[in-house]
């Protein structure tokens, strides 16, 4: 079923539902590309409902010929929520969430956008790289924030697998192996390439995560691991643990040592990186690392007129994944690929973003009663409401996940002497072994 979006009420633990029929959710699709002209009438608008983490019902209605659509019927009370979507130009746009518990009004405006295959609006806002020694390979997290600047959805050009086209790229060192995708929207959509990762979700204006963790097999004292810059980007921080090595990236700056949860991580970063630049991590004296568990990653975002950021507040959706629990298994094939539903990537979706604002609320709140501003009952009280909160999103995503594998179908090369691509696979446990920030 296309688009069924969300199950917040999952999310949030709301009563069972009480129904009533009384609503009314009326909305406009609204073209936010400068300059488009587009005809916006007769579009098929469908509105998902909600109760509880469970889809209960799909309304269909027109555009208009201003784009207004208008829901009326729709049932209200604790329990209830819905999302509005609509298809333009052959993606797929939603609404915000509503939330059916109060009134009986609900606007569900929409905006869509013109497409494009130029991928000049898109760059990298943070990259993180995490690098660990494991048993006889380097162990390696990304995380990359890629950002469309533009008013337009980036669909890319070349088709990677029937009917579907490579989008936003993630590269990947030559030699990576145990490639595994931990942001399921992601992973579900994700392709094996030849230097890399390629999505093949459209990259709709706005903010987009990717985490991935990889093996880099190393048999001997030194090692150059190569990261291919792809797209403009903003900020690069990697944080290497590899204890009784030494490390040299000359297009890094060396910003100290960080000293967390029983490791010692040495901190590189380098900043405005141009498209097409190679940055070259060598290091020397490699040994096998001790295998300490060391506690999962968790940071915040900082809030709005905020002063200088930390490198560690990007880190915030790396802790927000390994809370979820939502690592999907995925064999990826150079020629082939099954088109997958996009429900339960929605739903994750909804779910970890829900998760990053949690996790950010808690490190927030750590931060301002270390500063004293926060009486200690207070503090408490209120931490608690939010980790409960957390606990009963992880408890929803067990659902989510389970259609998500559901879906993960892995495929035959089609011509004589293709190599398989190599299984992505669930995170090894690696996250419970990242630093805790903050």
């Amino acid at each position: 079923m296309p688009f069924a979006l969300v199950v917040l009420a999952a999310l949030l633990a709301l009563p069972l539902p009480v129904r009533a029929e009384d609503g009314v959710v009326q909305g406009q699709v609204i073209n936010s590309t400068t300059g488009a002209d587009a005809v916006l009438q007769g579009l098929p608008v469908r509105l998902y409902l909600y109760s509880g983490n469970a889809l209960k019902q799909t309304l269909e209605t027109t555009t208009d010929e201003r784009g207004i659509f208008r829901f009326s019927g729709v049932p209200t009370g604790g329990g209830w929520t819905a999302v509005a979507s609509v298809e333009y130009l052959g993606v797929e746009y939603g609404s915000v969430l509503l939330d059916l518990s109060v009134g009986t009004d609900y606007n569900g405006d929409i905006l869509v956008y013109e497409t494009t295959a130029d991928d000049s609006a898109l760059r990298v806002a943070r990259s993180h790289m995490i690098i660990e020694m494991g048993n006889g390979e380097l162990e390696v997290t990304e995380m990359v924030v890629l950002v469309n600047d533009g008013d337009r959805t980036f669909v890319g050009s070349e088709e990677i697998v029937p009917g579907k086209r490579a989008t936003a790229r993630v590269p990947l060192p030559a030699g990576a192996t145990d490639v595994s995708v931990t942001t399921p929207p992601a992973a579900l959509a994700m392709v094996r390439t030849g230097d890399g990762l390629a999505d093949t979700r459209p990259v709709v204006p706005g903010e987009h995560e990717y985490v991935v963790s990889y093996a880099l097999p190393c048999d001997s004292p030194t090692y150059s691991l190569l990261k291919p810059i792809q797209y403009p980007t903003d900020a690069l921080d990697v944080l290497v643990a590899t204890p009784g090595a030494g490390v040299d990236a000359p297009l890094l700056e060396r910003l100290g040592i960080r000293e967390t949860s029983g490791a010692t991580y040495e901190h590189l970063g380098g900043r405005s990186l141009e498209r097409g630049t190679e940055v070259v991590l060598r290091f020397r004296g490699l040994k096998q690392a001790a295998t300490a568990e060391r506690g999962p990653v968790g940071a915040i975002e900082p809030p709005a007129g905020a002063g200088p950021v930390p490198w560690t507040w990007g880190l915030v959706p790396l802790g927000a994944w390994a809370l979820l629990g939502l690592a999907v298994a995925l064999h990826l094939r150079r020629t082939r690929a099954e088109p997958l539903s996009l429900a339960p990537v929605r739903a994750s979706l909804v779910m970890a973003r829900e998760a990053r604002r949690l996790v950010g609320s808690i490190a927030d709140l750590d931060e301002r009663y270390d500063a004293g501003e926060l009486a200690e009952g207070r503090y408490h009280k209120r931490r608690g409401e939010l980790v409960e909160r957390l606990i009963g999103l992880l408890s929803s995503s067990q659902t989510v996940e389970s259609h998500a594998q559901q879906r993960v179908v892995a495929s035959e090369p089609t011509r004589r002497g293709d190599r398989a691509r190599k299984a992505v696979r669930p995170n090894r446990g690696t996250a419970r072994r990242r630093p805790q920030a903050g």
